[in-house]
């Protein structure tokens, strides 16, 4: 009678598994350092936040609707200073180009590819490129990269930036409205990059950063903005409509010696005890009215995109895109399966509009490849917004550990 009971308890209650065992450890500590991963990304971006916006207070600056355009047309008091010197803005332009490194470097370099979708701009750059003779790579130095022009102001790199610009303008001289719409595709394309790419829009005193540089960088190259009247801008130009002389004197060299013109004007003001304590009059700019420049800059360049871009795409048009969907796709093979169509395909969904795709005559990729591209940036907005790559987790706890000691 003892026997049978001890039977049953064997058959109903048999030996746990030894994989599921073997398994609970490694499922525990996974659960474990996921919630302390999902933890440390929520403090870090909630730290980014609280210092971004103690960065805007402690400039003055206001969050985005205290400064929009409805409020400045009604009246209603702007909150925020008025100046922004040249330092500020490099700082935060800093803090902007660190946060979206690889977003806003893409986005600086993908500048002269959209503009080549103008048939007057894509003309002068393959004439350019014809002429041009082979040469060994060029060692990476100053002023070699778009990027260096937002350098600091007047630093070595800078200024070589700017006289490297303005050489090549003197030998292929484009059109004043052409170079005005490439520089509003560089003051532009970094916030459209980022809010397509990124898990957050700038800020509004971010926008009036960029745009406080590329201001300046424009009247260095001499680019004429009076057009920007003619779509309601009524601000202050900070561009000079004169030719200025190139280092030997000469004509023609746009922007070349406006930097040594402007110190000799300083310095001339200095001696008349004019220019004692006026360094953010001389190496700044006024942030809502950058803004409004911007803003007609926008405006402007949207509608001269409808008027010159073709409905039948030039050949140098052609040749350009071809020439740069080659460049990112010739890494792929084409056999035994032609991968190189296949990523031509995402390459143009990913970075490259639709209207320039046209411009360009960039085939137009699959419905299904414009739909995964679409949901792959979903997912990726998502997880940079509450996420934090392995390095990006490591400096934010860092910086936190040293808000914390501080």
């Amino acid at each position: 009678m003892s026997a049978h009971p001890s039977t049953t308890n064997n058959e109903t209650d048999p030996d746990p598994d030894p994989w599921t065992l073997s398994l609970s450890p490694w499922y525990t500590a996974l659960t474990l350092s996921l919630s302390v991963y999902v933890l440390l990304c929520t403090l870090v971006r909630r730290g980014q936040d609280v210092r971004r916006q103690a960065l805007g207070r402690r400039y003055g600056f206001t969050d985005r609707a205290s400064s929009s355009s409805s409020e400045r047309k009604e009246g209603m008091e702007v909150k925020g200073v008025k100046m922004m010197t040249l330092d500020e803005a490099y700082e935060i332009k800093c803090r902007v180009a660190e946060e979206f490194e690889g977003v806003f470097g893409a986005a600086v370099g993908s500048v002269f590819f959209k503009a080549e979708a103008i048939p007057t701009i894509a003309t002068l750059i393959a004439h350019a490129t014809r002429r041009s003779t082979p040469r060994p790579p060029r060692v990476r130095g100053p002023g070699n990269h778009p990027l260096a022009l937002l350098s600091r102001p007047g630093s070595r790199e800078n200024n070589a930036a700017i006289d490297r610009v303005n050489k090549i303008h003197a030998h292929y001289r484009p059109d004043d409205d052409d170079l005005l719409y490439v520089l509003a595709l560089f003051a532009l394309e970094p916030r459209r990059w980022i809010a397509r790419f990124e898990g957050r829009t700038l800020e509004r005193w971010e926008v009036g950063a960029l745009a406080v540089l590329w201001r300046r960088v424009g009247g260095e190259l001499g680019v004429r903005d009076e057009v920007l009247k003619g779509v309601g801008y009524v601000g202050s130009s900070s561009f000079s409509s004169s030719t200025f002389l190139d280092n030997e004197g000469n004509e023609g060299g746009r922007g070349i010696g406006k930097l040594q013109q402007a110190e000799k004007e300083k310095q001339r003001r200095k001696g008349e005890g004019e220019g004692g304590n006026d360094k953010g009059r001389d190496e700044g700019a006024d942030l809502m009215d950058a803004l409004l420049w911007l803003e007609a800059l926008e405006k402007w360049a949207r509608d001269y995109e409808v008027k010159k871009r073709p409905v039948t795409p030039t050949a140098e048009s052609v040749l350009l895109g071809e020439r740069q969907m080659d460049a990112w796709t010739n890494r792929f093979p084409t056999k035994p399966l032609d991968l190189r169509r296949v990523a031509r395909g995402f390459y143009a969904a990913a970075l490259v509009e639709p209207r320039q795709r046209r411009a360009m005559g960039i085939e137009e990729p699959p419905t299904l490849t414009v739909f995964v591209v679409e949901g792959v940036i979903r997912v990726r907005k998502s997880m940079r917004r509450y996420m934090c790559s392995p390095q990006g987790l490591a400096k934010g706890v860092y910086a936190l550990l040293t808000e914390a000691v501080a």
